[in-house]
């Protein structure tokens, strides 16, 4: 209320410590508290968060062959193919602000990490297949995963995958994604590649991972896959997206390697 009568916003974890500091007590107990109470009225006032002046921290990233039009002043922003990527933003996401036009993507790759996304942008996979690269840089927020049902919805014939890690926390992020983006798909990695990787490419699996993969194998959406679970199973060691350099170098991930994959709809 105060936000909206002053004209204000703030981002959902500035409004947590402004809460904190209110002299007559906190209103939430965590960070957690706030944004779930947040959710529920926006759910109920079906609205948005900046209508309300609440943002969230920018955090995911998008380049290729997408643009966004301002439905305000009708300027259209397409994303560069040679850039770091551009910020996915409230504006992105929003009907009311933006309109979106993919430019004969093939599909969205979803990258697991920032620094293979960007190896990937440098090494001119866009120019050797047309698609949208997509990160969220670990763990994906809010916006990445509003972005890509947006964008599933624009274009629901064109294919989302994910590509991450061969280890319990990538496939872990792969199901966070999964839960708002039922129709995303598994590029990689996978079983059949990296047991044909050298064995200095490989990491040991800590009794963390360990505790993840036996996690992972009760969740419902594992357990009623079989090629999900006979992945995890079979996760002895861990594989990072990097170790597809010593195997094929850095040329060849983006030029060949990914297109191909791809092509070949190589995905579970």
């Amino acid at each position: 209320h105060q936000l909206n009568s002053s004209g204000r916003s703030a981002t959902q974890r500035e409004l947590y410590y402004r809460a904190c500091s209110d002299i007559t007590g906190s209103l939430f107990r965590s960070q957690l508290d706030m944004n779930l109470s947040i959710r529920d009225a926006i759910g109920a006032l079906r609205i948005g968060r900046p209508h309300l002046g609440i943002y969230v921290t920018e955090k995911g990233l998008i380049a290729g062959a997408v643009g966004f039009k301002d439905v305000h002043s009708s300027k259209t922003s397409l994303v560069a193919q040679g850039a770091s990527g551009v910020a996915i933003t409230e504006s992105m996401v929003s009907s009311r602000d933006s309109s979106v036009t993919l430019n004969n993507a093939h599909c969205i790759l979803i990258i697991e990490k920032d620094t293979f996304f960007q190896h990937l942008l440098q090494g001119s996979l866009l120019t050797s297949l047309p698609l949208v690269l997509v990160t969220g840089r670990g763990y994906p927020d809010v916006l990445t995963r509003r972005l890509l049902q947006r964008l599933h919805r624009t274009a629901p014939h064109v294919p989302q995958i994910y590509l991450g890690d061969y280890d319990p926390h990538g496939v872990a992020i792969f199901l966070l994604y999964l839960a708002s983006c039922p129709w995303l798909r598994w590029l990689g990695m996978h079983r059949a590649e990296v047991c044909g990787f050298p064995p200095e490419a490989a990491l040991p699996m800590t009794a963390r991972d360990q505790a993840l993969r036996a996690s992972l194998l009760q969740r419902p959406e594992v357990a009623g896959n079989a090629a999900y679970t006979s992945e995890i199973q079979n996760m002895t060691q861990k594989f990072e997206l990097e170790a597809l350099h010593t195997v094929f170098g850095a040329e060849r991930i983006a030029q060949s390697f990914i297109p191909e994959k791809i092509l070949r709809r190589a995905w579970l």
